[in-house]
């Protein structure tokens, strides 16, 4: 079941009642996103904590000016639309049929689906990641973990251990995440503008593929290697935080980030090269014999 709970859990979740208890960033309550919690943006009131804070006091009729102060446009339009219950208790339900009850008719539909979400997947322009082969190695591996949200942060830990403290180590105010980390982040916003105007973003960032073509698609050559650059120098700065209780500032992550792009930009040398070798054959009256082994004089 643990193997499967990613697919499940995105077609679980509650209908809004008129007094409901729901947690805006905290309970799965809005359907149709790429996630399945809501990303908090940094403008959203302290006082809007329960859904009910998003409905006009005493009635199940939504707040219009406040939700599309807080959220962007196309998530603004989803809530607007949702229905209130006037029940006292919000219910779970099951997107995944028109009742809303779980079925496991329903369930095996959802995995055979996901069986050709492979094929979609494979149209991402993997090729073309690898194919920056200028990009030092190890970089483009991390690239791969985190666009398959691969690596270790405390919200895919929390699968583990739900216990441990979810905080972002660089702001500490929202659950650290692979979209918050990297790209919703005050702090990672910061070193993206410092480091190049081109590949900042003003936009809350829901998708870290989209982000990555452009950087791809980009006619600079530099957009992408000073992406992946400060992304890589991103999470080793987190990773020393976490694991040293080291310092951090804008001007480390930009120095270390650099010192990478600098790697990046050297020619290979020839000696680096694989070096392609011909078998010889031998002069006439002799024989030859090729052997892969090792060997100690005098023993």
């Amino acid at each position: 079941m643990l193997e499967v709970h990613h697919l499940l859990e995105n077609h679980v979740f509650w209908q809004i009642s008129k007094y409901s208890s729901i947690k805006i960033w905290e309970d799965p309550w809005v359907s149709n996103q790429l996630t399945h919690l809501l990303p908090q943006p940094d403008n959203a009131p302290s006082e809007c904590v329960k859904v009910m804070d998003l409905l006009i006091q005493g009635t199940s009729n939504w707040n219009e000016p406040l939700i599309e102060s807080i959220f962007p446009s196309n998530i603004a339009d989803i809530v607007k639309n949702i229905y209130v219950s006037e029940d006292e208790k919000d219910t779970h339900i099951w997107t995944y049929t028109q009742a809303g009850k779980f079925s496991t008719k329903s369930c095996y539909k959802i995995f055979v689906n996901s069986m050709s979400n492979t094929l979609i997947a494979s149209a991402y322009p993997w090729k073309k990641l690898w194919s920056k082969n200028y990009i030092v190695p190890k970089i483009l591996v991390f690239i791969w973990k985190l666009l398959h949200n691969g690596l270790a942060v405390k919200g895919n830990l929390k699968r583990i251990n739900n216990y441990m403290d979810v905080s972002c180590t660089f702001c500490k105010h929202k659950e650290e995440t692979v979209v918050h980390l990297f790209f919703n982040c005050p702090w990672a916003r910061t070193f993206f503008l410092n480091a190049h105007p081109v590949i900042s973003f003003d936009d809350v960032v829901m998708n870290p593929r989209d982000i990555i073509i452009q950087w791809m698609e980009n006619n600079m050559n530099d957009v992408f290697m000073v992406g992946v650059c400060i992304l890589w120098n991103i999470w080793k700065m987190r990773n020393n935080l976490v694991f040293s209780n080291a310092s951090f500032s804008t001007g480390t992550i930009l120095k270390l980030a650099f010192a990478d792009i600098n790697v990046c930009t050297q020619p290979i040398s020839s000696a680096s090269q694989p070096q392609s070798s011909q078998w010889i054959p031998p002069e006439p009256d002799f024989i030859k014999v090729n052997v892969d082994a090792a060997f100690i004089p005098n023993k």
